[in-house]
């Protein structure tokens, strides 16, 4: 899609190809530590890194005056990564698995629209993910769940400013019975709590760098709950 032109529905824009790009190159640092705690009940690992890009590919000023992807110079990113892993005997859950993940994320390019510093678009800085699971062998049974917060999303375009905020997202809970015959069912409900999101959104007259806005909308995305049974087995 990078190469040919699009019709954006969500934005009622034309997305122009490019058939000039080059690839980015990247220069990665990156240092990590991991620690395990008695019996591997508990272990916790960190990343550090930094990435220097050019060529950065992204919405962008063509040569021929229309807008649409290309590369517009170079772009940093730096954060970390927090992983922790813990098993629940401690508290009576045998067979139980609790994981955390944090990742900050501190991004950086000179937009081609408005010449000034900001973030790449659609990262947030912060992103939380839970993860549970609880193994019961005796029972044939295992339930668990996945949940996940973004943190607040900008966008920028030639006729476009978006901020999206996102809300605490359960993505799914399940709960698996494995039959005598090796055959497994699966009950699983997705976005239990609906996938909420908020997207605050101002369009511009022909360019943003001219400030004449043409209209503000301000949207709201509720996603229902599915419901999926699924049986699995092997021959």
């Amino acid at each position: 899609r990078n190469f040919i032109a699009t019709r954006n529905t969500e934005d009622d824009t034309i997305d122009f190809g490019n058939p000039d790009l080059v690839p980015e190159k990247i220069w990665q640092y990156q240092v990590a530590y991991e620690h395990r705690f008695d019996d591997d009940s508990v272990a916790i690992e960190v990343e550090i890194f930094s990435d220097k890009i050019t060529d950065f590919i992204s919405e962008a000023r063509l040569l021929d005056g229309s807008t649409g992807i290309g590369n517009i110079g170079t772009a940093t990113r730096k954060g970390f990564n927090l992983e922790a892993n813990s098993k629940l005997a401690m508290i009576g859950l045998h067979d139980a698995l609790l994981s955390f993940t944090y990742q900050r994320r501190k991004t950086e390019m000179l937009g081609p629209f408005l010449n000034l510093e900001r973030p790449i678009n659609s990262i947030p800085e912060n992103y939380y993910l839970f993860d549970y699971r609880h193994d019961l062998p005796e029972l044939n049974l295992v339930y668990g769940l996945n949940a996940h917060k973004r943190g607040v999303m900008s966008r920028q375009d030639v006729t476009l400013y978006e901020v999206r905020t996102n809300g605490f997202h359960i993505s799914e809970i399940f709960v698996e019975y494995t039959l005598e015959n090796d055959l497994k069912l699966r009950f699983e409900v997705r976005n239990p709590l609906k996938d909420r999101k908020r997207f605050d959104r101002t369009f511009y007259l022909d360019d943003i760098a001219d400030d004449m806005i043409d209209r503000v909308e301000y949207r709201r995305s509720d996603v229902r709950p599915t419901y999926a049974l699924t049986a699995q087995t092997a021959f």
